[in-house]
């Protein structure tokens, strides 16, 4: 193949990728809406694993709160010690809503299992209602969300997720986060969502019946999981769960990241997408519009 064919076959492809990603993005305009304004009144169990204490865990807390005015939640805060420096600002925040069933959880050592999922697991097992939802710690959820979560399952939803939303960045890190986030994961989660394809699940916004999760094997199944949310979501489009990502997005709030933080985390985020599926990362990796043109032009 001479280098202009080849040219040509980038271009090619580098113009439907682009067709591709400007698909992805009508999928989310016309999929993601404000949602009713709530306040949610289903009665639900939020888990909430926590290891360390970072910028936007007390206001994740208040975010919740204020997200659940009539107090409906129960919300349980597992984290694996007394001495996480989260704990004592979790008691603070419990003791401020004393009318709320807030349960700080000490789960002990994970051993074996990842601390991640260790956590959950112990927190379900202290889980008063049927629906459970799995927050992380930086999630910021609005009454929207929840009440968005609330019409899936009485519609009949045995999984729902949030695609996580990055609203405020404050410093050059955050944007790409902000790329990463509304550009990249939730517009091509729409878009598979609206296709009737894919087992997207993010562990930032998750929720699951608890019939759903006897299902699937229980949490336990996933105890050695890297990236349990996607585990999940897998499991649940096997066993053929009545699966619903949310109209309502998740906001999110990273810590103030520096773009070498930003990047390392993509990296991770990176290594885990190999390890699940090596095809699928090399593919998203070669499949960029900007690469493919830029090759072509140097061919």
């Amino acid at each position: 193949m001479s280098l202009e064919v080849l040219a040509y076959v980038l271009s090619l492809v580098s113009v439907s990728v682009s067709a591709g990603q400007w698909l992805g993005l009508r999928a989310a305009l016309a999929h993601f809406r404000d949602g009713a304004p709530g306040p949610c009144r289903l009665p639900m169990t939020v888990i909430r694993p926590v290891r360390g204490l970072d910028d936007g865990f007390e206001d994740g807390l208040r975010a919740l709160a204020d997200a659940d005015p009539a107090g409906v939640l129960q919300i349980i805060v597992a984290m694996e010690d007394r001495e996480d420096p989260a704990y004592p600002v979790l008691e603070a925040f419990r003791a401020a809503h004393p009318g709320r069933d807030i349960l700080p959880l000490v789960t002990g050592p994970a051993g074996a299992r990842m601390g991640h999922m260790h956590n959950k697991i112990a927190a379900l097992a202290r889980a008063k209602h049927r629906f459970i939802l799995f927050s992380d710690a930086d999630a910021l959820p609005t009454a929207a969300l929840l009440a968005d979560a609330e019409r899936a399952f009485r519609e009949g939803a045995d999984a729902v997720s949030a695609a996580a939303f990055h609203a405020e960045p404050r410093c050059e890190g955050d944007w790409w986060f902000l790329i990463a986030h509304n550009h990249c994961f939730s517009a091509s989660a729409a878009a598979r969502h609206r296709g009737g394809g894919g087992s997207f699940c993010s562990g930032i916004f998750m929720g699951f019946t608890r019939e759903t999760l006897e299902r699937l094997g229980g949490l336990e199944a996933f105890a050695d999981s890297v990236a349990d949310d996607a585990a999940l979501g897998a499991a649940a489009l096997r066993c053929g769960a009545r699966r619903q990502l949310l109209r309502v997005p998740v906001f999110v709030r990273e810590s103030g990241s520096s773009v070498s933080a930003a990047f390392a985390r993509w990296t991770r985020w990176g290594a885990i997408n190999f390890w699940m599926s090596p095809a699928v990362w090399l593919l998203s990796a070669l499949l960029n519009a900007v690469f493919l043109a830029a090759a072509a032009g140097a061919a």
